[in-house]
């Protein structure tokens, strides 16, 4: 049965050859073939290190995926805030029209919602297109 030495690569026709092999060169084999894995060169701190260093970078991942969640959800929080305001104001704004007709009536003016629609229309549209710059979607379907 032929072997291959874990440090060189080196491939031997027995299991005699092979043990030549290390005892000469001193190389060992990196992991037993048991079925637990261990390492033969009798030294597991740079095993041990690299597992540690792995671990504290598994945490780092998961810890920065939590604040993404975290930030991510704030965003919406924010996002449904602002929505919240844009459309106080908006209604606000629409608010104002009887007081504009009552404004135009007493000067003699024609004080038809038509009239009064136009006046306030810009500054709807002002409002609307300002929170679509938030990314306020006023239209979204509900799942």
């Amino acid at each position: 049965m032929k072997r291959l030495c874990d440090v060189c690569r080196g491939v031997y026709a027995n299991n005699h050859s092979f043990k030549e092999h290390q005892r000469k060169t001193g190389h060992r084999q990196f992991v037993s073939y048991t079925t637990r894995l261990e390492n033969t060169n009798g030294d597991n701190r740079s095993t041990r290190q690299f597992s540690y260093a792995l671990k504290g970078k598994n945490d780092r991942i998961s810890s920065l995926s939590d604040s993404v969640e975290n930030k991510d959800a704030e965003l919406g929080n924010v996002q449904n805030e602002l929505k919240a305001a844009f459309a106080t104001v908006i209604a606000d704004v629409a608010m104002i029209r009887p007081v504009i007709a009552k404004h135009y009536a007493s000067l003699g003016e024609d004080s038809s919602f038509e009239t009064t629609h136009n006046i306030l229309k810009p500054a709807t549209n002002y409002l609307l297109e300002l929170s679509h710059k938030f990314g306020i979607v006023w239209n979204e379907k509900q799942v």
